[in-house]
């Protein structure tokens, strides 16, 4: 998610001391085109942080995607179809189905649409033409640079260009290239086992991580552990218990069906519904590792509620060990943070001088947030020490 940026708010102070835990999980973080580290929640839309707070976030220019307004998507008509399907209608149902995800969020302002099928001749511009469409993909894109700019990340092409008026870049289109190399081997011809049914799931999974890059997102951290944290009856101490509570991890981690807290809120605050901005709060912090700042550290924040811990929503720490969490109903939350590991996806962050060595740290209590306001002050401190 996003992180605190230079202009936060300072809504009342709160400050909390954070115990250290057992590490469970991963961070996934993408890179971007000139070495620049792009985080789960935000593209960054010019500004100084690589990290960035919802203010500071990509977004969709008016022109192409106005409030209120509906995206029309196409697919790029071609004989490439043929090799998996009678014609490229045949495509239409699982793209709906993954942009209805999407679109299904009762605080977010996501209406997306497929027009249907269209010819583009070798004259017209495939990409960056302000018309978002699906293609079946064979060749790979590097970033582009100068006053039109896209990014390529796992068939998604985003295109966006200078607002000289806001002094910010605007996204126009995105194109989707699903990935041929899936099902046809080098000569274009289709797996012997090839399943079509598993060719339109694979579709509707693949589609609907590439319509959240799409929407500005990038990918995003699984959710810390399992186990079932709960209330100590009598008591504010937190205990574990043998059940799981989270099945699903986030869609723009782990390639869901189904969206998570995490996802919704990421989607609501880059296009949020009139009036759920005044609905929700924030949390806000800093990490340290022996009195210096704990860069990149991710921290979820995890709602309590009498029946348990429910719908993390996290987001990465910046630079100087700053963290924003944004979009969170009022209630009670516990904090969870958890150092960046590292695999090839979080190589980006690892080269920004995340620490890796670092050991997970937990809320010794709750922390609460209130509607319209910002809880900071929160200070977390980690421990070296990760084997």
């Amino acid at each position: 998610m996003a992180s605190l940026n230079g202009n936060r708010r300072r809504n009342g102070q709160c400050r909390h001391r954070l115990a250290p835990a057992l590490a469970m999980v991963a961070v996934f973080a993408l890179g971007a085109g000139g070495n620049r580290t792009e985080a789960y929640r935000f593209y960054d839309n010019g500004g100084l942080d690589f990290i960035v707070g919802s203010d500071q976030a990509l977004r969709w220019s008016e022109d192409a995607w106005s409030p209120g307004g509906t995206l029309v998507w196409e697919i790029e008509d071609g004989e490439d179809w043929s090799l998996l399907f009678d014609s490229a209608e045949d495509v239409r149902p699982p793209l709906e189905e993954a942009l209805g995800i999407w679109s299904g969020i009762e605080t977010a302002d996501i209406s997306w649409r497929v027009s249907g099928v269209a010819s583009v001749s070798d004259e017209e511009p495939r990409f960056g033409d302000s018309q978002s469409r699906v293609f079946l993909e064979r060749q790979q894109w590097r970033t582009g640079e100068g006053e039109v700019r896209y990014y390529y990340r796992w068939g998604t092409f985003l295109w966006w260009v200078r607002n000289r008026t806001r002094s910010a870049w605007e996204l126009t289109d995105c194109d989707v290239g699903l990935p041929w190399h899936w099902w046809l081997d080098d000569d274009l011809e289709p797996e012997a086992d090839l399943n079509l049914d598993d060719v339109r799931e694979t579709i509707v999974r693949f589609a609907a991580e590439a319509f959240g890059r799409c929407l500005g997102l990038g990918n995003g951290a699984p959710f810390p552990g399992r186990p079932l944290l709960r209330r100590a009856a009598g008591s504010d101490a937190t205990v574990w218990g043998s059940r799981r509570v989270w099945e699903v991890g986030p869609l723009m981690h782990n390639y869901w069906r189904e969206l998570s807290a995490d996802d919704r809120t990421a989607a609501s605050l880059l296009r949020p519904r009139i009036g759920w901005g005044n609905s929700v709060g924030s949390l806000s912090g800093r990490l340290e590792v022996e009195g210096a700042a704990a860069p990149y550290v991710h921290v979820y924040a995890i709602r309590s509620t009498a029946t348990g811990m429910r719908d993390p929503v996290g987001a990465f720490a910046n630079v100087r060990g700053e963290f924003l969490i944004e979009g969170l109903p009022p209630g009670e939350y516990i904090l969870w943070a958890l150092p960046v590991r590292y695999y090839w996806n979080q190589h980006p962050l690892v080269l920004e001088g995340a620490a890796t060595d670092l050991k997970d740290a937990v809320v010794a209590h709750p922390v609460r947030v209130e509607a319209g306001r910002v809880t900071d002050g929160i200070e977390i401190p980690m421990r070296s020490g990760r084997q």
